[in-house]
C-alpha cells in the first residue's frame, strides 16, 4: 500500500488507479491470468475504499467520486470486483485455472458459501468455460426464464419492453445499474427469451474460441516435445539397438517423467503453459508471441457474429501485442473484439 504519510490523498488514490489500470489490461488475455487480474482489481478497489473511509477530510467523498470516474471499470461494477476479491475460495490462486474469466459469473460465485463453492470446483460443476447462464441454471434456476413458476406468495409486478430497433443499445446502457439495484433490493427478476438466446450464442462462441487456443498450443508443443526427445535420444545414443520404442519409453530414457511432457490431459492453454514453461520447452516471450498468433487465428476462424451484443459483460477491444508488452500494433483492430462470457 502507498505510504500515505508522504503522499496526499489525491496522490494515494491516483497510485491505486494506475495499478488498477495495469491489472485491467490483463483482463483481455483469455487465460487464468484474467481471473487473477479480476481478483487483483477487487483487492485494490477494496484497499482504496478502506483508505478513503479512514480519511477525516471533508472532501473525501469528492475525492472518491473523481477516483471512480478515472477507473477503467464502471462505478456499478466496483462492488462486484470487491465481492470477488473478498471471497476466500475465489482469491486462492490455485483455483484460478478452474474459474471462468468473467466478472459477472465470478460475482455470482462469490455469493455461494465457501464449503459449497469448493465442492462445486472439485466436482467440475464450476470450470473455466462455465457461463453465467449455465451457472444460474444450477444455483438460481427460478431467475432464468419467464416460464418459471412464481412462489405462492409472489406476484409479477413489472415487465420491461424495449423497441426492436433499439433494445440492445438501451439494455446495455442500463443493465449493470439495473441488475445491481434489483440484487441489492432482493428483487427477483427473469431474462426474456431473446437475451437467453444470445447468452447461449456467447457461451458457444467462447467455448469454440478457448478450444481452438488449447488445440493449437497442444499441437505445437506436442511436436516440439517429441522432436526434442528424439534429438536427445539420438545425440546421446540412448535408443541404439532398441527398435520400435514407444514414446513413453523414449521419455524415460531421456530422463523425463511422462507427466512432465504429456499434454493430452490438459483442458486449457494455461495448463499447457504450466507444463512447457517450467520444463524449459518455451519461455515467456515465445509463449506471448504464440498467444498473439493463435488468438488472431481464433478470431479469423470464429468471428463474433455481427448481431451479437455482449449482454453478459462488456465488449472489449483487445490489442494483443500491447497487452503482451510489445510495441507493434495490429492494423485491423476490428478483428479483436473479445466477448467475455
Amino acid at each position: 500500500m502507498p505510504k500515505n504519510s508522504v503522499l496526499t490523498p489525491s496522490q494515494v488514490l491516483e497510485t491505486y488507479k494506475k495499478k488498477i489500470v495495469v491489472a485491467h489490461h490483463c483482463q483481455g488475455v483469455a487465460t487464468q491470468a484474467m481471473v487473477s487480474a479480476i481478483v487483483e482489481i477487487g483487492r485494490l478497489c477494496q484497499e482504496a475504499k478502506q483508505y478513503k473511509d479512514r480519511l477525516s477530510s471533508k472532501d473525501k467523498n469528492d475525492l472518491w467520486k473523481k477516483f471512480e470516474d478515472k477507473l477503467p471499470i464502471s462505478k456499478a461494477s466496483i462492488t462486484k470486483y470487491i465481492s470477488i476479491a473478498e471471497n476466500n475460495v475465489l482469491k486462492l490462486k490455485r483455483n484460478h485455472k478452474y474459474l471462468p474469466p468473467s466478472v459477472f459469473t465470478l460475482y455470482e460465485l462469490s455469493q455461494i458459501s465457501d464449503t459449497k463453492l469448493t465442492k462445486m470446483i472439485q466436482s467440475g460443476v464450476i470450470h473455466s468455460e462455465v457461463g453465467r447462464t449455465e451457472l444460474l441454471s444450477k444455483i438460481k434456476p427460478k431467475l432464468l426464464t419467464n416460464k418459471s413458476k412464481q412462489a405462492a406468495n409472489e406476484i409479477e409486478v413489472l415487465s420491461i419492453r424495449l423497441s426492436v430497433d433499439e433494445w440492445e443499445q438501451k439494455f446495455i446502457s442500463i443493465k449493470e445499474e439495473l441488475l445491481e439495484f434489483l440484487d441489492n433490493k432482493g428483487i427477483k427478476y427473469s431474462y426474456g427469451s431473446e437475451i437467453i438466446k444470445r447468452q447461449k450464442i456467447e457461451s458457444s462462441h467462447s467455448k469454440n474460441f478457448t478450444k481452438y487456443l488449447t488445440t493449437q498450443f497442444r499441437k505445437f508443443f506436442t511436436k516440439r516435445i517429441r522432436d526434442y526427445i528424439n534429438e536427445q535420444g539420438r545425440a546421446k545414443h540412448l535408443f541404439a539397438g532398441k527398435k520400435s520404442l514407444s514414446f513413453e519409453r523414449k521419455v524415460k530414457l531421456v530422463g523425463f517423467n511422462m507427466d512432465e511432457v504429456d499434454l493430452r490431459s490438459c483442458i486449457s492453454e494455461s495448463e499447457i503453459k504450466d507444463i512447457v514453461v517450467p520444463a524449459g520447452f518455451c519461455n515467456e516471450d515465445e509463449w506471448n508471441i504464440l498467444m498473439s498468433k493463435f488468438v488472431a487465428e481464433a478470431f479469423e476462424k470464429y468471428p463474433v457474429p455481427t448481431h451479437l451484443m455482449a449482454l453478459d459483460s462488456d465488449v472489449t477491444n483487445v490489442e494483443m501485442p500491447a497487452l503482451l508488452g510489445r510495441k507493434n500494433t495490429i492494423r485491423d483492430k476490428s478483428k479483436f473484439k473479445l466477448l467475455k462470457v
